[in-house]
C-alpha cells in the first residue's frame, strides 16, 4: 500500500511540475504582446547617465573610485577603510557612499551595513538607491508600511523626479522590484502584476523578476494577464 501512495505522489508532483511549466510559458508568450514599460511616462535607458547632482572628483580619485568598483564584490574588506576616508572627504558623491554600503554588505557586517544604509540615506535623503537600500531594510524587518511612506505613497519614479524624462534601467528595476514586494505584501495583485510585468522586459533574468514571479504564481495570478 505505501509503495502505491508513493508512486501516486510521484505522479502528482511530475503533474503540478509540468501544469506550472505550461503556465509559465502561457505567461511569458502574453507578455510579449503587453510592452508595459512603454506606458510608464518616462524612458529607459542602458546608457549611463550623467549625474548633474554629482560632484567632479579629482581625476585622480575617479580613476581610484573606478577600480574599487570593478574589484569592490572580490575583496570587500580590502576596500572599507579607504572607502570610508574617501566618503569623509567627499560626502556629496553618492557613488563613494554607495560603494562603502555595498563593501559592508559584501562582507556580511550587517549592522555596520545598516549604519551605513542609514547614513547614506541621511547625506542624500532624495537619492533613489538610498531610498531602495533603506527599503530593503525595511522589508527584511517586514516593515512594509515604512516602505510604502519612504516612497511618498507611490512608487511613481516620475513623480518622485518630475524634472527627469529618462531613468536607467537599474533604477527602474531596483524601484520595482520594491514596489513589487510591497503590493505582494499588501495584496494588490494588479499593481503586483504591473510591476513583475516591467521587470520580466527590462530585465528577465533577475534574481528580482525571478521573486515576483514566484509570488504570482503562488497567489495563482495568471489569470490577470488574459485578455
Amino acid at each position: 500500500m505505501s509503495n502505491k501512495k508513493d508512486k501516486n505522489a510521484r505522479k502528482k508532483a511530475v503533474k503540478k511540475k509540468l501544469i506550472l511549466k505550461k503556465q509559465k510559458a502561457k505567461l511569458y508568450q502574453q507578455l510579449k504582446a503587453m510592452p508595459e514599460h512603454e506606458k510608464l511616462g518616462y524612458s529607459i535607458t542602458w546608457e549611463p547617465l550623467f549625474d548633474e547632482d554629482n560632484i567632479k572628483l579629482p581625476e585622480k580619485i575617479a580613476q581610484r573610485k573606478e577600480y574599487i568598483f570593478n574589484h569592490l564584490a572580490k575583496t570587500p574588506e580590502k576596500f572599507i577603510g579607504e572607502l570610508t576616508d574617501l566618503v569623509n572627504e567627499y560626502p556629496e558623491d553618492k557613488g563613494l557612499g554607495n560603494f562603502l554600503v555595498a563593501a559592508h554588505q559584501y562582507n556580511g557586517q550587517s549592522e555596520v551595513f545598516e549604519k551605513e544604509v542609514r547614513a547614506q540615506l541621511a547625506r542624500h535623503p532624495k537619492y533613489l538607491f538610498a531610498l531602495t537600500q533603506m527599503a530593503e531594510l525595511y522589508i527584511k524587518q517586514d516593515e512594509y508600511e515604512q516602505v510604502y511612506q519612504l516612497f511618498g505613497c507611490h512608487f511613481d519614479l516620475k513623480l518622485l523626479y518630475p524634472e527627469r524624462n529618462v531613468f536607467h534601467v537599474s533604477e527602474v528595476s531596483a524601484t520595482h522590484s520594491i514596489a513589487g514586494r510591497y503590493y505582494a505584501w499588501s495584496g494588490d495583485k494588479e499593481k503586483l502584476l504591473h510591476s513583475y510585468l516591467i521587470l520580466s522586459e527590462i530585465a528577465p533574468d533577475s534574481p528580482a523578476t525571478f521573486t515576483l514571479m514566484t509570488e504570482i504564481m503562488s497567489n495563482n495570478m495568471q489569470g490577470l494577464l488574459s485578455p
